[in-house]
Order: structure tokens, then C-alpha cells, then sequence
């Protein structure tokens, strides 16, 4: 798989604008604000963006409290975007009624995906119950996806760092702990080989970009098109 770099110096200044707009949805509760300035500092959201089209209908798997959903339809009005999330507590919290965005309660393993132009796919596929139903998800995008569409993934990069070995304890047990009430969680981690084999056996073709920077987790974005017969 070719590894790529991410050249974000011409979307900053917008950008930024846009995560202030965002953030500011979030700002009626001290830990949704909080929640919000946090993922916009782990998470390459910024990064994403860049990569999604800027018009067309964009589906967000597992978009939780929606707010790189929100992000991508605030950054272009020419989005249709959909955010998709199994928890209706956090969909509570994702809706700040965007004209050019809609949430739907649903488990990805099981609905029917909208036809759209892109999906995103951000820290969902190593969350689910087993190995299968990543290839269940995968074959389901491709089946979605227009012709020309693409699938954006982020995953845990594997690598022998500290920031590796933060994101292994955080999703095995923080997120375990506050999202599931439980101690423990098995997570479904792939490294890039592994994905590059899984997403060319479900007829995607990728580019993956490691995310850099100084950064608490240790995260790899997969920009991927939809091979077509």
C-alpha cells in the first residue's frame, strides 16, 4: 500500500474558522464544549475534511455525537451528509439541526446504507464484534457507494510508540469503561497490511496517510476507491 503525506497548509485559516462554529454548538453544557474542543485536538478531523468532496451526500458511520458530521456540513453547503450511530443517547447530543445534515439511529451491521458519494468510517470498524463483521460493513459501503465514490477510514496505526500504546489501554479499557459500563472491551485491530489485504478483497483500492504531529493517539487514514468491475 502506498503511504502518502497530508498537505493541509491551504484549508487551515477556513478550517479553523469552521471548528470555532462547531465547537460553539456544543458550548450549552461545560463537558459537550469540552468534548468538542477535545476531538477537534486528538482526532484528525481537520485532516478528513480535506479529503472529502465538497459536494455530493457523505455518509458518517458511527458518527456518535456527530461532531465531524456537523464539521463537514458547516465546511460546505453543498454536503448532503448523513451521520449513522447505534446509541440514541449520543444522537441526542449530535443534532444542532443543520439544514444540509440529517441523523439516523441504526447498527451499521445491519442497515441498509444510503447511495451516497463518500462514507466515513472514523475509529468504528476495530469497535465491532468480530472480523466479519468488518468485511460485512466494507462489502455493505461498496454496494452504496456511486460509481465513482470513496471511503475514508481511520484506524489505530500499529507502530511500537507511546502514542500506540495510549490508544491500545484508551479503547480496551477507557472507552469500555464511560461508552459500554464495562472494564474491558476486545478491540479488532488490523495493521496497514492487513487492511490493505481486507479493503482489495472487498474491491477497494487505498492510499493510507499516517497521521504526524505531535499527538496523543496513534491514528492512519485510509483514502480508498471503490474499484469497479
Amino acid at each position: 500500500m502506498k503511504l502518502s503525506k497530508l498537505d493541509l497548509q491551504s484549508h487551515n485559516s477556513t478550517q479553523n474558522e469552521d471548528i470555532k462554529k462547531i465547537t460553539s454548538l456544543y458550548s450549552n453544557s461545560g463537558w459537550k464544549r469540552f468534548l468538542a474542543k477535545f476531538r477537534f485536538w486528538y482526532a484528525p478531523f481537520k485532516e478528513i475534511e480535506s479529503l472529502v468532496p465538497k459536494n455530493g451526500v457523505i455518509v458518517d458511520l458511527g458518527c456518535a455525537e456527530g461532531i465531524l458530521a456537523n464539521f463537514l456540513a458547516v465546511s460546505s453547503n453543498s454536503r448532503n451528509v448523513i451521520g449513522i450511530e447505534l446509541d440514541r443517547n449520543r444522537l441526542k447530543i449530535a443534532n444542532h439541526k443543520i439544514k444540509n445534515i440529517s441523523f439516523h439511529e441504526g447498527d451499521i451491521t445491519k442497515i441498509k446504507i444510503p447511495s451516497c458519494d463518500t462514507i466515513i468510517l472514523f475509529h468504528v470498524l476495530h469497535h465491532l464484534l468480530t472480523y466479519e463483521d468488518q468485511e460485512k460493513v466494507l462489502k455493505k459501503c461498496n454496494e452504496a457507494l456511486q460509481a465513482n465514490g470513496k471511503i475514508l477510514i481511520v484506524e489505530i496505526y500499529i507502530k511500537p510508540s507511546f502514542s500506540y500504546l495510549l490508544s491500545w489501554f484508551t479503547d480496551h479499557f477507557l472507552v469500555a469503561w464511560f461508552f459500554e459500563k464495562r472494564i474491558y472491551s476486545p478491540i479488532l485491530f488490523r495493521n496497514i497490511d492487513d487492511w490493505e489485504k481486507v479493503l482489495e478483497k472487498n474491491r477497494f483500492h487505498c492510499i493510507a496517510y499516517p497521521v504526524k504531529g505531535f499527538l496523543p493517539f496513534s491514528n492512519v487514514i485510509f483514502e480508498c476507491d471503490r474499484i469497479n468491475s
